[in-house]
Parts: C-alpha cells; structure tokens; sequence
C-alpha cells in the first residue's frame, strides 16, 4: 500500500492508499522505498541545538497538516496553509471555522453542487447551517 507519495509521484498518476502492484506499472523504472522501522538504520547527523535530520532548506521540501476532531474539518484545515503549513481545529473551534467557510471547500462539494447551492442562496457552511430542512 502506498502510504505517501510525492509531487513527483502524482505526475506518475500514483495516490495514496494505492496498491503497490497498481503503483508499480506507471513507475516500472523506479524503486519503491519502504518505510524504517530498524532504530538501527542510518539517519542524518544531529543538529546544534537538538533537531535532527535534513533541513526543509536543504531539501526544497515542504510539508502541510491539518489536524483536528474527525476526517472532514482536518481535510478542510489542510488546504488552509499550503504549503508547509499547520492548522488545527479543536472541537471547540469547529463551528466558528466553518461558519464563514465557501461550501465549495467543504470535502465532497464539487462544483456542480457549490453551484447550485449558490443559486439557493447558501454560500457559507453558516448559511446551510441555518437553512431550515425542505
């Protein structure tokens, strides 16, 4: 199973979560790695003052993150920053957050439906939110 994958990858048409025998016939001249789980594997030399490993500077590479109660807002909260950034949304902060959210960022609200729901008047996760069932 392919656990993350690249940019570079994605041009291959590699996702996560896909087979790595599906992964295997875009890639057929690359080498799959596989994750360490030996404490005895190489690493990158410390850094002064405690940090280890490779620096973002060094690599080019950045990574994003949202985190938060469930699958949804942390899908959300991971579009916030990109790239190379982190947004958490706590409970307690789930209904300010997506109350002035556009509901075409919503995780599963593609354009056909924001438009649509546009036509209703229902722009923000705050306007369905307060939108009375049909």
């Amino acid at each position: 199973m392919v656990s993350t994958r690249s940019y570079e990858a994605g041009a291959f048409g590699i996702r996560s979560a896909m087979s790595c025998a599906a992964a295997r016939t875009p890639c057929s001249s690359r080498r799959p790695t596989s994750p360490s789980t030996d404490s005895q594997s190489p690493r990158p030399p410390a850094r002064p003052g405690g940090s280890g490993g490779i620096s973002p500077e060094e690599t080019g590479l950045t990574a994003s993150a949202g985190v938060s109660f469930n699958k949804s807002p942390a899908k959300i909260a991971l579009e916030q920053n990109k790239p190379d950034g982190l947004t958490v949304i706590t409970p307690q902060e789930a209904d300010a957050f997506l109350e002035n959210l556009p509901v075409g960022r919503f995780f599963g609200v593609g354009p056909v439906t924001a438009a649509r729901m546009e036509r209703l008047r229902i722009r923000t996760g705050g306007d369905r939110r307060h939108r009375s069932p049909a």
